[in-house]
């Protein structure tokens, strides 16, 4: 999980290796790329795949419609895809899965082919990435946060359930780590520094990978995703951003610390009240006023 993503390079065309003179002009035996034992690849190669055999992935982090998708498939139309995808190949159901962003491009390009039937949106040469399971899901997001947001397509909900459901897989891993190297010994820790050291091990680990976000965006992510989803998903599916949330969260934890100074610590009944406050409001058809919730 900790492993960090690495650029291609050497790719070649694996149609050129049935090409007797490739190897006298093109191909540098060096980065001739290589195969496990069931004829997968372990080096990234470029295939022509059928564009029936791509699967869209499935936990992208924008859950809105693209609203320039049929401006993306007229372009493809016109001038062709000029990005090439990245995909892998999963080893259970010897099918391929977008591992580097483009579900928009790729669903406008199954929408030519079957509105077309034209054969050259058949298939489609592709980088084929090495099959790594988690990894490859971990890479994944990582990639899709990235190209979603320098598009301006994502909105921040979208971001915090991506970010938060990544940092769980990423936390996990890091517990199963420490349990393996202190699997007999006892140990006692102070868990607020434990979470502080993770918090921060998972934004660098982003920020190796291609994308940065702060301790503190990480925070307000975390109150999003655990909080208001689920109980202001009008709003925030409308777009919510961090002013409104960072305002929100100020009034939750306000009364988080009358409940400590109470002394009755029932923060189940709090929880569960000011969740039931959001709903009510979610319910209204008015724009989103502070005031009122």
């Amino acid at each position: 999980m900790t492993k960090k993503m690495v650029p291609n390079t050497g790719m070649i065309d694996i149609e050129e290796l049935g090409n007797p003179n490739a190897f006298r002009s093109k191909i540098n035996l060096d980065v001739v790329p290589k195969f496990n034992r069931h004829g997968d690849n372990i080096d990234p190669i470029i295939r022509k795949i059928p564009i029936q055999s791509i699967d869209e992935y499935a936990f992208n982090p924008r859950q809105a419609d693209n609203d320039h998708f049929e401006d993306i498939k007229n372009s493809i139309k016109e001038i062709g895809l000029q990005q090439r995808f990245s995909v892998v190949k999963n080893p259970d159901t010897d099918r391929y899965t977008l591992i580097k962003g483009g579900n928009t491009r790729l669903l406008a390009f199954k929408s030519l082919y079957r509105e077309t039937g034209d054969t050259k949106f058949a298939s489609i040469n592709c980088i084929v990435e090495a099959w790594e399971g988690e990894l490859n899901r971990t890479q994944a997001v990582i990639a899709h946060l990235i190209e979603n947001e320098a598009r301006g397509e994502l909105i921040l909900v979208d971001k915090a359930k991506a970010l938060i459901e990544l940092e769980q897989d990423f936390r996990k891993n890091l517990n199963d780590e420490k349990d393996s190297e202190e699997s007999s010994e006892s140990f006692s820790f102070d868990r607020r520094k434990d979470n502080y050291k993770k918090t921060s091990i998972f934004v660098n680990y982003l920020k190796d990978n291609g994308y940065s976000v702060s301790e503190g965006q990480l925070g307000l992510f975390r109150f999003t995703a655990n909080k208001l989803t689920g109980n202001l998903d009008r709003f925030l599916n409308q777009g919510m951003g961090s002013p409104q949330i960072i305002k929100i969260r100020a009034v939750y934890n306000n009364l988080k610390s009358i409940v400590k100074e109470s002394e009755v610590n029932d923060y189940h009944s709090l929880d569960e009240d000011f969740s039931d406050a959001l709903k009510k409001y979610n319910k209204t058809r008015k724009p989103f006023e502070f005031e009122k919730l």
